[in-house]
């Protein structure tokens, strides 16, 4: 991880009044989520996307679930367009 804040930027820092401030913890904050959110993309572009045959047969092995939830699960799951159609 790199360095946020040195020695300069800590002093300007304990010199900040309440807008700065919250200007300042926003842009960290927003910098995280950027990088979470790219991060998150490439771990699911490395997965590997399952076709809705695929899907629909791993999901029916899953003891308590019928053909009545998976087909609600995958309603929601092609609304969303998390799958590659077969």
């Amino acid at each position: 991880m790199e360095n946020l804040i040195n020695r300069k930027k800590y002093k300007e820092i304990k010199a900040f009044d309440r807008n700065t401030m919250e200007k300042f913890l926003e842009d960290i904050y927003g910098a995280g989520y950027e990088n979470g959110m790219n991060k998150a993309m490439e771990t699911l572009a490395e997965k590997k996307v399952h076709t809705y045959q695929e899907l629909r047969e791993k999901l029916l092995k899953i003891k308590g679930i019928g053909e009545r939830k998976v087909d609600d699960i995958l309603e929601i799951i092609m609304k969303e367009e998390l799958y590659e159609n077969d």
